[in-house]
């Protein structure tokens, strides 16, 4: 089927305008439509939602661990 002819809004196919092999039998009436070009609608896309956190902080968080390495030190002064 060409569907070029739906180039305008409006326009449509109908069951009589489809050319069939005669081996097939079409049941429906010849003026029932079957396709109808129309504009598609447009949905509201809402911003997403930031953070102020998110967007102040651009530096990596970084986690001190003092426990391990004041131990290892005191351990090495200890030894000498």
């Amino acid at each position: 089927m060409d569907i070029s002819t739906l180039n305008q809004v409006g326009y449509g196919i109908r069951v009589g305008d489809m050319t069939v092999s005669d081996k097939i039998r079409i049941l429906n009436d010849a003026d029932e439509m079957i396709v109808v070009a129309t504009l598609a609608k447009e949905e509201e896309v809402e911003a997403p939602v930031v953070e102020a956190e998110a967007v102040t902080s651009t530096e990596p968080e970084l986690s001190v661990e003092r426990g391990k390495k004041e131990e290892e030190g005191t351990e090495e002064k200890e030894k000498k």
